[in-house]
């Protein structure tokens, strides 16, 4: 409320590409990713027209030690498997991330309302 009292505000949410492609055996996740996909998109269609920009990011395949931990990585097996998923050829790194966001917290987003940017090498286009 206050963001709109000012005429101002940027949210930026941390989502999931899996509500963005289907993954078996994930249904009850990517069900729960997909609802909060749709409540941003939502709520940044409600708030655009108060100049409150509400996006996210919606991560795949990064370097995070909750879905990937080092010993899996270590593993060039593994690590082979997982990377022959993503398009770009490698894993996207924690500071990409951190840049999509502040971008998407700074005026670079001003246009951009309910907007879910997969972020995930090209696996989720």
């Amino acid at each position: 409320p206050q963001m709109i009292e000012r005429r101002s505000g940027k949210i930026v949410g941390i989502t999931s590409a899996s509500a963005l492609r289907a993954i078996p055996q994930l249904a009850v996740y990517t069900a729960a990713r997909g609802a909060q996909n749709a409540f941003i998109q939502c709520v940044g269609a409600e708030v655009a027209p108060h100049n409150v920009q509400v996006n996210a990011i919606a991560p795949a395949f990064f370097r995070n030690n909750t879905y990937f931990t080092p010993e899996m990585l270590a593993d060039p097996e593994t690590h082979d498997q997982i990377v022959s998923n993503i398009p770009a050829g490698r894993m996207g790194e924690g500071t990409e991330a951190g840049e999509a966001a502040l971008a998407l917290a700074g005026d670079a987003s001003n246009f951009f309302a309910g907007q879910i940017i997969a972020f995930s090498g090209g696996w989720a286009t």
